[in-house]
C-alpha cells in the first residue's frame, strides 16, 4: 500500500530502526514503557505468550525459535494460546507446538484466559511477563503481582533465562530475522456455520438459559439531566477497575442485572447500592477516564444502574464511543473546570447551551443544587453520534431505523 501521487503531509517523523531497542511496560501501566537492558535481571515465575495480541504465525515461531532445544528452569511456568484456530493449526503441521511442549509449555486453547485472569494466576508476589495488552493491578487474578508487557521474543527470553533480558543473549537476531510469514496460509472453513437466509429465519430458535438476558434497550434521552453524583473518581480509570474481569464476574455478562451488582465493587462495594438509591446519577472524574480493554459492559453496567453522563477531563477513545452506544453522555470539563467542583452525593442540573462552541460542539451548563454554583462542560458529538444519543444509544437507535 502507498498515498496517493503528490501526497501532502502536515507532518513526517522519521525513525531509525537500528536505534529501536527491546522494549517493555513496567506494572501496572501498558504505557510505562522502559528499554528491557534497563531491566534485565529481573526474576520472572511465570510466561505467558498469546492472547488476541502476539500470537500471529509470525509471533509463535520467534518464540518457539528461542525456545528450540532449550527448556525452562523449574521455577518458571510458561503457557502458550494460539491466536486462531488456523495458527494452531499450522503451528500443529509444522512441529512448531513441539519446540513449546519439549520447553515446557503448556497450550492453552485460543481465547483471553490468563490475560483477563482466567486461570494461569501468577503466583502471590510474582512476576508474570506477559505478550497481552494490559498489566493493571489485579488483571491477572493475583493483586499483588506484577505483570510487565513485552513481546514474543523478549518473553521467550525471559521463560529460558528466567528473568528479563533482551533476547540477543539467547540467540543472535540475524536468526529471528529470518523468521517472517508463510507464503499462504492454511484455510479450513468446515465448523463455520453459514447464515440462514431469509426463508429460513423463522426457522431460527434464540436458546437462552436461566443466567442469559437480552441486553438491556435504552430510552430517548430528552431534555435536562438532574442527578446526583455516585462517584468520584481520578486519573486513568480503567475498564477493568469498572467492570472487573475474572471468572466469577465474567461468567455473569450475559446477564446483565446481576452483572451491574459488580460494578465498580473491586474499589467501591458500595456503589451499586448507591446508583440504585440515587436512581439517576453522574460520574466525575480525571485524565483518560476507561482506558484499558473496550468491553463494553464497563459502559452498559453503569448505564443500566441509571448513570446518565459522566464528566470528566478526557475520555479513552473506545470508551468513550460505548458510552454514547449505551446513551450516557460523555461531557468534558471546560478549561478551568474539574473534579474538584462537585462532590459525591450532590445533585447536579445538567442543562443544554445553544449558539456557543463550534458547529460540532455541544456545550452544557452544569448546576449544583446544593450550592447554586454553575460551571461548563462540552460535549464534541458528531452528527451521528447525536442522533445515537438522542436515541437512548446504539440499540435503539437501530431499532428506530428498521
Amino acid at each position: 500500500m502507498a498515498a496517493d501521487p503528490g501526497t501532502e503531509y502536515d507532518q513526517m517523523v522519521e525513525f531509525d530502526l537500528g536505534e529501536v531497542d527491546f522494549m517493555a511496560a513496567k506494572p501496572s501501566q501498558p504505557d510505562r514503557v522502559t528499554p528491557v537492558r534497563e531491566l534485565r535481571g529481573i526474576p520472572v515465575n511465570q510466561v505467558y505468550i498469546g492472547s488476541c495480541t502476539n500470537s500471529s504465525y509470525s509471533d509463535l515461531k520467534t518464540a518457539a525459535r528461542i525456545l528450540r532445544g532449550r527448556t525452562v528452569p523449574d521455577h518458571v511456568s510458561l503457557v502458550v494460546s494460539p491466536g486462531s484456530r488456523q495458527n494452531y493449526q499450522m503451528m500443529l503441521e509444522e512441529g512448531v507446538l513441539s519446540d513449546f511442549v519439549l520447553a515446557g509449555a503448556r497450550i492453552l486453547e485460543c481465547g483471553c484466559g490468563p490475560c483477563v485472569g482466567m486461570g494461569q494466576a501468577v503466583q502471590s508476589g510474582g512476576v508474570s511477563v506477559r505478550t497481552s495488552n494490559r498489566n493493571f493491578k489485579g488483571r491477572c487474578g493475583t493483586t499483588d503481582a506484577s505483570v510487565y508487557l513485552a513481546g514474543p521474543a523478549v518473553a521467550a527470553a525471559a521463560a529460558v533465562t528466567g528473568y528479563l533480558c533482551p533476547p540477543d543473549e539467547v540467540i543472535s537476531l540475524e536468526e529471528l530475522a529470518r523468521i517472517g510469514e508463510p507464503e499462504a496460509y492454511f484455510v479450513d472453513d468446515a465448523m463455520i456455520a453459514q447464515p440462514v437466509g431469509p426463508e429460513r429465519r423463522d426457522q431460527v430458535k434464540v436458546v437462552r438459559g436461566p443466567s442469559i438476558r437480552p441486553i438491556p434497550v435504552g430510552t430517548p434521552q430528552l431534555g435536562e439531566i438532574r442527578a446526583r453524583v455516585v462517584k468520584k473518581l481520578g486519573d486513568n480509570v480503567s475498564t477493568d477497575e469498572i467492570a472487573p474481569t475474572g471468572p466469577e464476574y465474567g461468567a455473569l455478562r450475559s446477564n446483565v442485572p446481576e452483572a451491574a451488582k459488580t460494578a465498580f465493587i473491586r474499589s467501591d462495594p458500595g456503589f451499586y447500592g448507591r446508583a440504585l438509591e440515587y436512581g439517576s446519577s453522574v460520574i466525575v472524574a480525571g485524565e483518560n477516564y476507561g482506558q484499558g480493554s473496550s468491553r463494553e459492559h464497563a459502559a452498559l453496567l453503569p448505564a443500566y444502574l441509571g448513570v446518565r453522563a459522566v464528566i470528566a477531563r478526557s475520555f479513552a477513545r473506545i470508551h468513550r464511543t460505548n458510552l454514547i452506544n449505551f446513551g450516557v453522555l460523555p461531557l468534558v470539563f471546560a478549561e478551568g473546570s474539574g473534579p474538584e467542583l462537585a462532590e459525591e452525593g450532590q445533585e447536579l442540573v445538567i442543562r443544554k447551551k445553544t449558539g456557543i462552541g463550534e458547529a460540532s460542539d455541544a456545550w452544557y451548563t452544569i448546576t449544583i443544587c446544593s450550592t447554586g454554583k454553575t460551571f461548563e462542560a462540552t460535549a464534541s458529538l458528531t452528527e451521528r453520534e447525536g442522533e445515537i444519543y438522542a436515541a437512548g444509544g446504539l440499540l435503539s437507535f437501530i431499532k428506530g431505523k428498521s
